[in-house]
């Protein structure tokens, strides 16, 4: 899952991995 503004919503790709750092190093 990614979060989004609207919540969390299913993230159908296999970088899911990849999604959550970029998360994190969005949020620091």
């Amino acid at each position: 899952y990614h979060m989004k503004e609207d919540g969390w919503v299913k993230v159908e790709s296999t970088d899911v991995s990849d999604l959550l750092h970029q998360y994190r190093e969005a949020n620091q």
